[in-house]
Formats: structure tokens, C-alpha cells, sequence
């Protein structure tokens, strides 16, 4: 529920013209944490690789409002190991991202395919890792 009212949140000030990451400044610390950690499950630095981790990690980052989560989880869902794409899930966060003003969430983008809607943002993902 708190989840879906960052996101809420982040997608009205992404409407507004009101970005939830300022460009040029850095994110809050939780946010920062978040994606800090994310980046070194995906790349499998310290405990070793687990990208439902940084998946989880990612789309907690941006529950928070975060686009830089979102474009990394679209991401990983249209680029990762086939066992995890999700071509429509990963359109979905990236059109997220975009709207939170990460253009270059277009480069992994595939209008061939649908997006699927969104219940609860990270539901699977953060259920797998209590976040």
C-alpha cells in the first residue's frame, strides 16, 4: 500500500512537469542505497550475483521515485537471462522511467510489444527478498 502511494506520488510529479529526481541532483540517501545495492547484486560484487535482488533493490528505488530504478528493472526484464525477460513488464517500467525523465529508457523499449499493466509495483519482486 505505502508502495503504491510513492509511486502515485512520483507518477503525478512526473505529470506535473515536477520530476522526482532534480536533473544534476543527487538522490536521497535511501534512494542512493537502494540503487547502490541493486547495482552490486546485478553485477555480483561482495555476496555474489542475484539479480531478483537487484531487481527487488531497483523497484524499490523507484517506488521512492526514483527513474534510474525503473530504467535499470525494465532493463534487466528486457535484457536479462531468458528465464527472467519479460518484454511486457519491462516495457511497463520503462515507460515508468521515461515518464520520470530517463529518455534513455527508449533504447530498451519495444513498441512491438505490449505493456502490461502494473498491480502492485514490485509485489513478486519484493516479496522473494522482504524489501
Amino acid at each position: 500500500m505505502i508502495r503504491r502511494a510513492f509511486l502515485s506520488l512520483a507518477l503525478v510529479s512526473s505529470l506535473h512537469g515536477l520530476p522526482a529526481e532534480a536533473a544534476g541532483e543527487r538522490p536521497p540517501a535511501r534512494v542512493q542505497a537502494a540503487l547502490e545495492q541493486a547495482r552490486a547484486a546485478e553485477l555480483g560484487a561482495g555476496s555474489g550475483k542475484d539479480l531478483m535482488r537487484a531487481m527487488a533493490l531497483y523497484c524499490d528505488a523507484g517506488t521512492m521515485g526514483s527513474a534510474e530504478g525503473f530504467f535499470h528493472l525494465g532493463r534487466v526484464l528486457a535484457t536479462g537471462p531468458r528465464a527472467l525477460r519479460n518484454p511486457g513488464l519491462a516495457n511497463a517500467y520503462l515507460a515508468l522511467a521515461i515518464r520520470l525523465g530517463k529518455p534513455q529508457a527508449l533504447a530498451y523499449y519495444d513498441p512491438a510489444v505490449d505493456k502490461v499493466l502494473l498491480g502492485e509495483p514490485c509485489g513478486a519482486f519484493a516479496e522473494a527478498h522482504g524489501l
